[in-house]
């Protein structure tokens, strides 16, 4: 068998039962060892040995591993950014990393917060806001618009 490193698993889509089928060859004695093994099912060496030693995760459960923040925390952290968006406060990057890390420990790597946002760009808003058109200006009651950002400002005091 030649090197089909890699190769082997995209192109064959009952490779995963081959490689349950040799590991149970293996632990029920069918097979002397992790070689013959891999040489009658036709599935790579290394994985079957990995498989066997418990070394071995596939790609979705390594990237699970990797994952900064928990599904809650990352529900929690979505809902505080569009919290802030319709306040009209965006939140900096950096206030964004420090705040992962107070939750998850770890710290963010410089780009993290890009990857996080492109993930969840339906319902977070990171477009910088237009200038007031001066035409919608003047239909502006003044009174009432102070009386609103006032209304505004106490509330975040009170809960912020």
């Amino acid at each position: 068998m030649g090197h089909h490193r890699g190769k082997l698993a995209s192109t064959d889509p009952e490779y995963e039962s081959k490689i349950q089928a040799a590991l149970m060859g293996i632990t029920n004695g069918t097979y002397k060892n992790i070689t013959v093994a891999a040489r009658v099912h036709k599935v790579a060496w290394q994985t079957l040995n990995d498989l066997s030693k418990g070394l071995h995760m596939s790609h979705g459960d390594f990237s699970k591993s990797l994952q900064l923040l928990q599904p809650s925390a990352e529900e929690a952290v979505k809902d505080w950014l569009v919290h802030e968006s319709g306040a009209a406060c965006p939140v900096h990057p950096h206030d964004l990393c420090a705040w992962v890390n107070k939750i998850s420990g770890r710290l963010p790597s410089k780009h993290w917060h890009r990857c996080y946002l492109a993930c969840h760009k339906k319902s977070i808003s990171t477009h910088k806001p237009w200038n007031l058109n001066p035409k919608c200006a003047q239909n502006f009651n003044k009174t009432t618009v102070e009386g609103y950002f006032t209304l505004q400002g106490e509330l975040d005091k009170k809960y912020n």
